[in-house]
């Protein structure tokens, strides 16, 4: 084989292992960014089912109320915090408010 074909070949391998070499490096970083993403993601999500939780437990807690006063029937007690909540008061009662709040 003379020299010529062999420089030549030597260039085709040489050039064949750059572009693999590259190829190889694109490929790592497409896949640590794919990879930072699904993180990002995660932790998203993660929040977001935090919150549905917490949401979860307070209707929870809303419907054991509600059942209790099924059981028990409505008290006086609930009525009045239902009152205060809606913003009423009773006609001779006097409300302060905290201004620092």
């Amino acid at each position: 084989m003379p020299l010529r074909a062999r420089k030549q070949k030597s260039k085709k391998r040489r050039l064949i292992g750059v572009l693999v070499e590259f190829a190889l490096f694109v490929f790592i970083i497409v896949a640590g960014i794919t990879f930072l993403q699904g993180q990002a993601k995660l932790s998203e999500r993660k929040e977001e089912l935090n919150g549905i939780n917490t949401k979860i437990q307070a209707e929870q807690e809303r419907e054991s109320s509600l059942a209790d006063i099924m059981e028990n029937g409505l008290t006086s007690e609930y009525v009045e915090e239902e009152a205060r909540k809606a913003g009423l008061i009773y006609p001779d009662e006097r409300v302060f408010y905290d201004k620092a709040e």
